[in-house]
């Protein structure tokens, strides 16, 4: 075989890979367009966009329900640009919050903002509202004490 008929028979599979490398970067263009274009229309729509209905719906669906013994999911919601969590924080075996008086909320509201920011600082879900400058909005209602209401954005992680 000589080498002209060699790099015929070369040439073919290499025109091949190179077809096949190019319908890989098309495709890894084509993905990526299409997520920035969807990350646009969560940037512009986030309440109405799909995939936070989708979420709420799946939130929604299971709600109210037990997160621990102290602490219900009622629902979720989105207003405004924020993802919004509604609580209810009763006591428990582990938590007596009837000892509490108004001066010990603000206590409470910062032992619930360090839990919360160590889970929206660190879940996939959070880093994407993180991402669009939106923001996580917790609400509890606490038998005995007025409501607190945590505001988490992405200044929070770090605090």
């Amino acid at each position: 075989m000589d080498a002209r008929s060699l790099s015929a028979r070369l040439n073919k599979p290499i025109k091949i890979l190179i077809v096949l490398l190019g319908i890989g970067i098309l495709a890894n263009v084509t993905v990526e367009f299409y997520a920035e274009k969807k990350r646009g229309e969560l940037e512009r729509n986030f309440c109405e966009s799909k995939q936070v209905r989708d979420t709420l719906a799946r939130i929604n669906e299971g709600a109210p329900r037990r997160i621990d013994d102290a602490t219900i999911l009622k629902g979720a919601a989105c207003e405004d640009d924020s993802f919004i969590y509604d609580y209810a924080l009763n006591s428990s075996p582990n938590l007596d919050l009837s000892a509490l008086n108004a001066g010990d909320a603000e206590i409470l509201k910062e032992m619930l903002f360090a839990k919360a920011k160590v889970s929206f600082c660190s879940t996939e879900f959070s880093q994407r509202l993180r991402e669009l400058g939106k923001t996580m909005v917790l609400n509890y209602e606490i038998e005995g004490l007025p409501p607190i209401q945590l505001k988490l954005d992405k200044n929070s992680c770090a605090r």
